[in-house]
């Protein structure tokens, strides 16, 4: 009898073992975490001040894709899918290129992106630029962003 549980636990012991090494770590089963390779364009960005001069020192981060075949969608960016987005720093000639996918999802291509732009002497910008333009424009207008708390004066 001890011989039978004997071998029935090196048995047990074995698969377990065995079961283990298949399965491995999360990382083991995963060979590469980082994003799938997708395909990515270049897309130009110029950006000008009120006056129509090149801006240097603005930040562009792409944050939304919309789609040729349907303008009104909107795809926010996912960093799951296209790996973070770049934000790039214009220099003194106000260009920036910034990667962007191709398609949004299988055969959907972009048509669209929906740009941050931020300079701390003038306003944010959030529109919409078309991937054909070369270089897509951006037009700063002067200003800044104010940030208020609400009180009461009721409280101490």
């Amino acid at each position: 009898m001890k011989r039978k549980n004997v071998f029935l636990m090196a048995l047990l012991g074995s698969t377990f073992l065995m079961c283990l090494a298949a399965t491995g770590t999360a990382q083991d089963q995963v060979p590469d975490a980082k994003v799938a390779k997708v395909e990515m364009l270049t897309m130009k960005v110029l950006v000008l001040d009120q006056d129509g001069n090149p801006l240097e020192g603005a930040t562009v981060t792409p944050r939304g894709l919309r789609t040729k075949q349907n303008r009104g969608s909107h795809w926010f960016w996912r960093d799951e899918s296209f790996g973070a987005p770049a934000r790039e720093t214009t220099g003194t000639d106000g260009l920036v290129e910034i990667p962007i996918p191709k398609f949004v999802v299988e055969k959907m291509e972009v048509g669209e992106v929906t740009l941050n732009v931020s300079h701390s002497d003038f306003v944010n910008f959030d529109e919409d630029r078309s991937v054909s333009d070369d270089p897509a424009e951006v037009k700063l207008e002067r200003g800044f962003r104010v940030a208020l708390n609400a009180i009461n004066a009721e409280t101490s």
